[in-house]
């Protein structure tokens, strides 16, 4: 066995070292992003882009057990990935694993994810190379919400696994009811009409928006984030384009095409 890992009494492979690099992020990148003034690290040779708290609990994460009853709902982040069917689906315990550095510690993912007897479902912004591989190879559920390239192009190609769903938001938008549907199948729970139009409604992005679970407005009250800025959007796809000028907008389609030619990834229209 290799010196860099060992086996618990599960035979899970515990490693005593990423398999990957993490380098801080130099200056000129910071110059681009959202928050210059920021600490953050790019991680493994697709260079991802995350918080400094990463390092202290990257290993943590990768060797993380996993269950076969585990759900994982996995997305990048600001895409909708709360919409889901927890409420129906039996799960006793909830744990939020967040990428930034203050949310993700020790006591998060060890005191709250090691309980026997529980099932557990957890959220993930991480791209699936950097979670612990024994959640697909225990059979653990997972479902996949898109975009961006090199992240979602990893959820695209376990698409077709038997305990992984890879959902589009614009499916939502499309049929929303057969989205769900398709959702309680992963789980195996059988809604009824009166839950399938409780969660249609739930689902409603008006009454998401107004969801102080996800909506964030606790950073506006606290005056930690512009109130003319919301985190929940308008829910429609392609309103990005609002925002651009043509020549930004021609940009922005030739760095999609070049990032789609290597796959048959295709985002549907809506």
């Amino acid at each position: 066995m290799d010196e860099t890992e060992r086996t618990n009494d599960n035979e899970h492979k515990i490693l005593n070292k990423l398999p990957f690099e993490i380098v801080d992020v130099n200056e000129e990148c910071l110059k681009n992003s959202c928050d210059p003034k920021g600490k953050y690290v790019h991680v493994g040779p697709k260079k991802y882009f995350l918080w400094e708290g990463y390092r202290t609990v990257g290993l943590q994460l990768y060797n993380f057990e996993a269950r076969p009853d585990d759900v994982y709902l996995i997305g990048f982040p600001r895409s909708v990935y709360v919409y889901s069917i927890t409420q129906y689906s039996d799960l006793q315990q909830e744990v939020i694993l967040s990428q930034k550095g203050n949310n993700i510690t020790e006591e998060n993912i060890l005191s709250k994810c090691t309980s026997e007897g529980n099932a557990r479902y957890l959220q993930f912004h991480l791209p699936i190379s950097l979670i612990s591989p024994h959640v697909f190879e225990v059979g653990a559920k997972a479902s996949w919400w898109c975009p961006y390239f090199e992240h979602v192009k990893e959820a695209w190609a376990r698409r077709n696994e038997k305990n992984f769903l890879f959902i589009f938001y614009e499916d939502t938008i499309k049929d929303k009811q057969q989205t769900i549907l398709k959702v309680g199948n992963l789980l195996g729970k059988e809604l009824t009409k009166d839950q399938l139009k409780i969660l249609e409604e739930h689902l409603d992005i008006e009454n998401f928006r107004k969801n102080k679970r996800v909506n964030l407005d606790f950073l506006v009250e606290s005056g930690d984030a512009d109130g003319n800025y919301p985190f929940i959007g308008k829910g429609k796809p392609g309103t990005w384009r609002e925002h651009f000028d043509v020549d930004l907008q021609k940009e922005a389609d030739e760095w999609i095409e070049e990032n789609l030619k290597d796959t048959d990834l295709r985002f549907p229209d809506c």
